[in-house]
C-alpha cells in the first residue's frame, strides 16, 4: 500500500482502525445490514461506528474521497447519521430509543449464561428449568428469555442465555440471585453471570 503497488484493499473491519492511506480516494461497505441487525440493543451504534471509520478512511490525502455503502434498509436512521457525520444526532436518536426501551443507560442488565456439551441436554434443561425462572421474577425487573444465544456454539459446549434487565442494581440482584439459587443443583450445565454486559451474541 505505501508503494503504491496495489489498485484495491480488501480487508475486515480492523481496516478501520486507525490506518492512514493519504492516496485512498475510495471506500465501500458490502453487506452493512450485517452490522445493522446483529440481536444486540448496540448494533446501531456499533454501525454508526464503523461506518463512520471506514468512511474516513478515503479522501485523507490531497485528493477528495468517496464512500459507497451497500444495505437492503438505505432508510434505517443510521445512515442518515453517517452521512452527515452528525455524532450529535446520531446520539440524540439512540438516547430516546434506549429510553423508549428501557436499555442502558436507563436500566442495568445481568446477563446468565447456561452451557451444555449437548445440544439434547441442553433443551432438556431449558426445559425443566424455565418454570423455576419465570417463578424468580421480581417486581421491576424483565426477565428476557431463556433462549439460544445468537452465537449458539462455542468450543463445543452450545449456549443458551436469559437477561434480566431492570432499573434497580438492588433489585436486579436479588432477582439473578434467585434464579442462581433455582438452578444451582441442575448437573452438566457451566453458568457464567455477566453484569452489565458489553454485548449480548
Amino acid at each position: 500500500m505505501e508503494n503504491k503497488k496495489i489498485d484495491a484493499l480488501l480487508g475486515t473491519q480492523m481496516v478501520a482502525k486507525g490506518h492512514h492511506f493519504p492516496d485512498v480516494t475510495l471506500s465501500a461497505i458490502v453487506s452493512a445490514d450485517i452490522a445493522l441487525n446483529l440481536p444486540d440493543f448496540r448494533s446501531a451504534e456499533r454501525a454508526f461506528q464503523l461506518f463512520t471509520q471506514l468512511a474516513g478512511r478515503a479522501g485523507r490525502g490531497d485528493f477528495p474521497g468517496r464512500a459507497y455503502i451497500q444495505s437492503y434498509e438505505p432508510g434505517h436512521y443510521v445512515f442518515d447519521y453517517v452521512k452527515g457525520h452528525d455524532y450529535a444526532g446520531f446520539y440524540k436518536k439512540e438516547m430516546e430509543l434506549r429510553r423508549e426501551l428501557a436499555y442502558p443507560p436507563f436500566s442495568r442488565l445481568i446477563r446468565i449464561i447456561l452451557s451444555f456439551r449437548t445440544r439434547d441436554a441442553a433443551k432438556k434443561v431449558i426445559k425443566e428449568i424455565t418454570g423455576k425462572i419465570k417463578r424468580s421474577a421480581a417486581q421491576g425487573v424483565e426477565i428476557l428469555g431463556p433462549a439460544p444465544a445468537p452465537i449458539e456454539k462455542i468450543r463445543n459446549l452450545w449456549r443458551w442465555h436469559l437477561i434480566l434487565k431492570g432499573k434497580r442494581s438492588k433489585t436486579l440482584r436479588q432477582a439473578a440471585g434467585s434464579i442462581l439459587e433455582q438452578i444451582r443443583d441442575v448437573k452438566n450445565v457451566r453458568i457464567d453471570v455477566d453484569v452489565d454486559p458489553i454485548n449480548l451474541l
